[in-house]
């Protein structure tokens, strides 16, 4: 029976296979396949007149059979989709199964695969994008707003588009209840120089000015006022206007010389830190606010070395900053970590001031600052580089930078390591049925188990979807290995719970434990992904193990089963 030519099919792009049912409709024979599916799946002249099952791998075998009969049970055309592995690595498939009906009897069904890898990464990329878009958005919203510096943004033309709290209660000290739309009736400023900063930062130059002005209670007050462009496109499309309060620094700077007494009255109504030193950096003065912040008794610290309160990095630091400030005549700008009443370490940054007599150093002025916010938030932007947004895991950067380390201690002392590349089975079927909310939230629990099955020394990273990559450091031996493999599959055995649903979700792991051969990092990966491959194209569910030394043969497991 002529269903269609072989020329017909050899000129379709599509994977087409055409496959004989016997006759009680239990078996599924190769009748005819295209040149595609020969190129991509290595299909052999041989495997024509063989079964489903002579061909694939059982679990494969099995899944596919259940395709076809319902084909079969049903006479209509049945449409699904299939991941599988090949050498070139993950595909995805829709195929279309389409029945031959004669007599009443379905007696062929063609296949029709249509390739849809590309289009699921653009979908799966999109999805990751969108998500880290949200995450960056939330994080610049908290940065903003609960930034410690007055933070507004403002439209070319000056007028404040949104504000931080800080900035409302700076508005709020200077204004009482009246709140100015334009950054220029914020400041009370509109001289030219203050009006020309501004829009020289139009043209896409950050500007900064001080300015004085008084508060509503007519106190004074001396600001520095920074203009940043925010540029989209090469053009400016607003302002963001920074501000930091310089009136305790520029009071500490000419009290001390104008006046002893008013110097004393602004220092002890400040929340930051003030000492004076003397020539040989003894505090002769500390501010009330020590008490407050440092549990310190005024006079505890009194004549005693700056140093007694800095950490030992910092007194290193603090030496080079003494040397350049006395020989330069200027004054410096330093982070520290200052040691509080009770022993624990805390970030401040210090502002200090030379005080000369002619050419003689007389005493220094020391304006600290608290910056722990600040740090806490530089250390989560720091996070974000080396860190999976969605589970919290190493990501593939700070992996690499961990294998690399592990390499070069192999290499110089012939310390034992391992790699398990693990992919989790049948995953897609999750984000299809239950929506990638619970897909994320089975990851984020995948990545749970493994680091609660390894030692704290390991590292768990997640390389994207549904591959995560282990390092083991010092393992002892194949044995010692084999037993952690053991130990995280029983633990997959588990259903993970999620909304009241029992999902199972079994791991393929490829498995790599260097030799005393050539160990290049590139090698180590390689092996490691061709051995997970294999384990996925055995059966999935399982673990191979492979040697950095071992040749590897390969072979996928088509959208038909069909090995290379």
């Amino acid at each position: 029976m002529e269903l269609m030519s072989q020329a017909i099919i050899d000129a379709m792009e599509d994977m087409v296979f055409v496959m004989r049912v016997s006759e009680d409709g239990e078996r599924f024979f190769y009748e005819r396949v295209n040149q595609t599916v020969k190129r991509i799946l290595r299909f052999t002249d041989d495997m024509i007149g063989q079964t489903l099952t002579d061909v694939n791998p059982p679990t494969k075998a099995t899944i596919l059979q259940n395709q076809y009969r319902k084909v079969v049970e049903q006479k209509q055309a049945l449409r699904y989709q299939d991941d599988y592995h090949i050498s070139t690595g993950q595909r995805v498939t829709e195929s279309l199964l389409t029945p031959v009906i004669n007599n009443g009897r379905v007696t062929h069904i063609v296949s029709v695969s249509h390739d849809l890898t590309k289009q699921k990464l653009i979908e799966d990329q999109m999805y990751i994008s969108q998500r880290r878009l949200e995450l960056s958005r939330e994080r610049y919203k908290s940065l903003f707003k609960e930034n410690t510096d007055p933070i507004a943004y403002t439209n070319n033309s000056g007028r404040v588009i949104k504000k931080n709290h800080a900035f409302t209660r700076l508005i709020e000290t200077i204004h009482h209840e009246y709140q100015p739309k334009d950054i220029f009736d914020v400041f009370q400023h509109s001289s030219k120089k203050f009006k020309a900063c501004f829009y020289d930062t139009i043209e896409g130059e950050p500007g900064s000015i001080e300015i004085q002005l008084n508060t509503r209670d007519e106190v004074g007050m001396e600001l520095q006022v920074k203009f940043i462009p925010m540029q989209l496109d090469g053009a400016v499309q607003g302002i963001y206007v920074v501000v930091k309060d310089l009136t305790t620094e520029s009071f500490a700077r000419s009290a001390l010389l104008e006046s002893e007494q008013r110097f004393r009255l602004i220092a002890e109504h400040t929340s930051d830190l003030i000492q004076v030193l003397n020539a040989k950096h003894q505090m002769v003065y500390l501010s009330p606010s020590h008490e407050k912040l440092l549990g310190y008794e005024t006079n505890q610290l009194l004549n005693q070395p700056i140093q007694a309160i800095l950490s030992d990095k910092s007194i290193v630091q603090m030496r080079g900053v003494f040397h350049t400030m006395l020989m330069e005549h200027q004054s410096i700008k330093k982070e520290g970590k200052i040691i509080d009443a009770f022993g624990d370490e805390h970030w401040f940054e210090l502002q200090l001031e030379p005080i000369f007599d002619g050419n003689t150093h007389i005493q220094t002025i020391v304006v600290a600052r608290d910056i722990k916010e600040r740090k806490k938030y530089e250390r989560e932007l720091k996070q974000m580089a080396y860190q999976d947004p969605l589970t919290g895991l190493a990501n593939r950067r700070l992996f690499q930078i961990r294998l690399e380390q592990v390499v070069s201690l192999y290499e110089r002392h012939h310390i034992p390591f391992a790699v398990l590349m693990l992919d989790l089975d049948d995953f897609k079927g999750i984000n299809d049925q239950y929506g990638h909310e619970v897909g994320d939230q089975v990851i984020v629990e995948v990545g749970q188990r493994l680091t609660m099955e390894l030692r704290e020394m390991d590292t768990v990273a997640r390389l994207g979807g549904d591959e995560f990559i282990v390092l083991l450091p010092e393992v002892q031996d194949v044995t010692n290995l084999t037993r952690i493999v053991d130990r995280l599959e029983t633990r997959f055995r588990d259903p993970h719970i999620v909304n009241e649903n029992e999902l199972y979700v079994g791991i393929s792991v490829g498995v790599v434990m260097p030799g005393q051969s050539d160990c290049q990092l590139n090698n180590i990966l390689s092996h490691a992904d061709e051995a997970l491959y294999q384990a996925k194209r055995d059966g999935k569910n399982q673990s191979v193990f492979k040697s950095v030394r071992q040749l590897t043969r390969q072979g996928p497991s088509g959208p038909e089963g069909v090995e290379e």
